[in-house]
């Protein structure tokens, strides 16, 4: 009889171990869960960066891009809409051109009520006139005032050297056929668009400029990099994710390309979003000499059969190439 109260206590025991050893072996599972779940959370943390460190946009995986290469000839790096023209970069004329009457298309596109031209015989680029009229209507839309008057635009070099300005021939920027330059024009009167009596409808066009990928080319406090000055009325055409990123960081267009130059490459993209939510990929590529190979995007296509990463090149015309890449 002595023995069952021991032998009850030792049953107790092993049954209190076997408790022991199940909530032990739980925790251990638990803790294995967890940071297995950590692991996996920094894979994919990991997996959505983009190849410059920077964030990756939500749902996009940019080393998913599957790149080929192409060639550039010295020609191609003096062409696209991020050419450079100034004192120090001469333009070189193309020998095809493709520029478009502002004239015909702001009738073609019932905008002859919208903004005024100062000749008929004003043309700019395909991309660059289409921008510049959705901009000036919509200007009229929300401003109410449709006094703006387009006085310039392109220039051959002769139209240059019969001009009174300061920039010589063949290395203004109105050679590109993406730059024009506004004024008002009321009651018969034109007066400056960057005169005071003009600051709610010229602060318009800077706030909203980007938005259609126009750069105000010859900003103020900043003469002594492009060189002009009292020239702050000129737009130019340089496409909506430079525009984009050019406003949101006070820079022109000299400012730019150096910074591209420095700060984005291949291996190295620079990640810029619109104020539509669209991001792009940008990125550098220096000359190579006559022939020049860059990275671009496959020929892939979405389930809608558009390309899946549509892009751009451009030359710069100081040496090298850019390449843009929208990624949504």
């Amino acid at each position: 009889m002595g023995t069952k109260p021991t032998q009850s206590r030792n049953n107790d025991n092993m049954f209190k171990q076997k408790v022991t050893l199940m909530v032990m072996a739980v925790l251990v599972l638990v803790l294995f869960v967890c940071i297995l779940w950590l692991i996996i959370a920094s894979i994919q943390n990991s997996d959505n960066n983009n190849e410059d460190g920077t964030e990756a946009p939500s749902g996009e995986v940019t080393d998913n891009i599957n790149y080929t290469s192409m060639t550039l000839s010295a020609a191609d790096l003096q062409k696209g809409n991020l050419v450079l023209v100034n004192s120090q970069h001469q333009y070189v004329f193309p020998t095809e051109n493709n520029r478009v009457s502002i004239y015909n298309y702001r009738s073609e596109h019932n905008g002859s009520g919208s903004y005024k031209l100062g000749s008929t015989e004003l043309y700019l680029e395909p991309e660059a006139v289409e921008a510049m009229h959705n901009m000036l209507v919509e200007f009229a839309k929300e401003t109410g005032n449709s006094s703006l008057n387009v006085t310039s635009a392109y220039r051959s070099y002769e139209d240059q050297e019969s001009t009174n300005s300061s920039i010589k021939a063949g290395y203004s920027d109105s050679h590109t056929g993406l730059s024009f330059s506004l004024a008002m024009y009321e009651n018969n009167i034109t007066t400056q668009l960057t005169d005071p009596e003009n600051a709610e409808y010229y602060d318009w066009l800077k706030e909203h400029a980007h938005e259609y990928g126009f750069i105000i080319r010859y900003p103020e406090g900043k003469e002594s990099v492009t060189g002009v000055s009292n020239y702050a009325y000129a737009f130019r055409y340089v496409g909506v994710p430079h525009a984009t990123y050019m406003y949101t960081n006070n820079l022109c267009l000299e400012e730019y390309i150096d910074y591209l130059k420095t700060n984005s490459s291949f291996d190295s993209k620079l990640s810029v979003t619109d104020d539509g939510g669209h991001t792009y990929l940008v990125y550098y590529t220096p000359s190579a000499g006559d022939i020049t190979e860059i990275k671009v995007p496959a020929a892939e296509t979405g389930l809608d059969g558009s390309a899946k990463y549509p892009y751009t090149v451009s030359g710069t015309n100081e040496g090298g190439a850019v390449v843009t890449v929208q990624l949504n």
